[in-house]
């Protein structure tokens, strides 16, 4: 914890550090409109999505892939599918169980861009491609989508990128 002393008479027209920084905060959270930030920078992008029980099938396939370890050491983002989303529409357990990388990761691949993208570079970037090729079309009304699918509004800031909840699949 860092004292700070009164403004003198000369320093009172400018902002102090604290102040300039507490500005640049208000302002970046402004920006990130209905999405909610939640920090968890301790873990890599990886370790947070692996650690999550609503994320544990897509875990699963992640774990199974051949881009997991691509993912721990390299900046990305993850727009992750929600258990909900997934059970129902693929038997991702009986894909692990073949062990067929080539279909998990034309599965996984589409949800990761090997760039780690916050809530304020939508403004700017509109497409992307995935780790696999895929080619990611993104929508920015408030709350992120994905090729058409919207996320929860949940930006997870990881110490490697960001993971997106999203509320279907690609």
């Amino acid at each position: 914890h860092q004292e700070t002393s009164a403004p003198t008479s000369n320093s009172a027209e400018k902002p102090t550090n604290t102040e300039q920084t507490q500005e640049n905060n208000s302002q970046r959270v402004s920006q990130l409109s209905k999405e909610r930030l939640n920090k968890n920078a301790k873990l890599s992008t990886y370790r947070y999505v692996i650690s999550r029980d609503e994320l544990s099938s897509f875990a699963e396939l992640l774990k199974a892939s051949t881009f997991a370890k691509t993912m721990h050491n390299t900046d990305c983002t993850v727009f992750a599918p929600t258990n909900k989303t997934i059970e129902g529409k693929m038997d991702f357990e009986k894909l692990i169980k073949t062990g067929n990388t080539a279909e998990i990761d034309a599965f996984v691949g589409k949800y990761i861009v090997l760039q780690a993208l916050s809530f304020k570079d939508f403004a700017e970037i509109k497409t992307s491609e995935s780790i696999n090729g895929s080619s990611l079309k993104f929508n920015n009304e408030g709350v992120i989508s994905v090729n058409g699918v919207k996320t929860d509004g949940e930006v997870v800031s990881t110490n490697k990128g960001y993971v997106y909840y999203l509320n279907g699949t690609l």
